[in-house]
């Protein structure tokens, strides 16, 4: 199931396309910064080829659940470029199926960070997942998160 895009002042939030966004995949995961708390995806980062197939298999994953998860490109308005990347997606049971409850990710190109499109990506993802969709978003560290970028002028 592709979900819709979606716009906010500064971002179009679109579903990823791969291989055709690979390019700009990869110079979001390449850096070391970004890939902190995702070992694994660190290591694949090191080849755009290892990378993209590992994400091809995983994208319809998340798209396949059937209840509007998806993975989308954050792309800057102003010029046109792909600088970060926000999921929404169930999370997985201890034998990795997904529950009922969702989760809210996101990644974004180093050198956009401080700048609050993750705020402002978020704020839409959020309204898209509470709202349109009505998922159960798990609160255990989510809600800190969201009222902290909320009350805070930068990410």
């Amino acid at each position: 199931m592709l979900t819709k895009t979606m716009k906010s002042d500064r971002l179009i939030l679109r579903p990823w396309q791969l291989p055709a966004d690979k390019e700009s995949f990869f110079q979001i995961y390449q850096n070391s910064e970004v890939t902190y708390f995702l070992p694994r995806i660190r290591q694949l980062a090191t080849d755009i080829e290892s990378l993209n197939a590992h994400f091809s298999v995983r994208l319809p994953t998340i798209r396949n659940q059937g209840n509007g998860s998806d993975w989308w490109a954050m792309i800057d308005r102003k010029n046109n470029q792909i600088i970060g990347s926000i999921i929404l997606q169930n999370l997985p049971d201890n034998h990795g199926y997904p529950t009922p409850d969702s989760e809210i990710g996101w990644h974004l190109r180093r050198d956009y960070w401080g700048q609050g499109y993750i705020t402002e990506a978020a704020k839409v993802i959020l309204e898209y997942g509470l709202i349109t969709l009505q998922c159960r978003l798990s609160t255990q560290w989510l809600i800190p998160i969201i009222i902290a970028q909320f009350v805070s002028p930068k990410d």
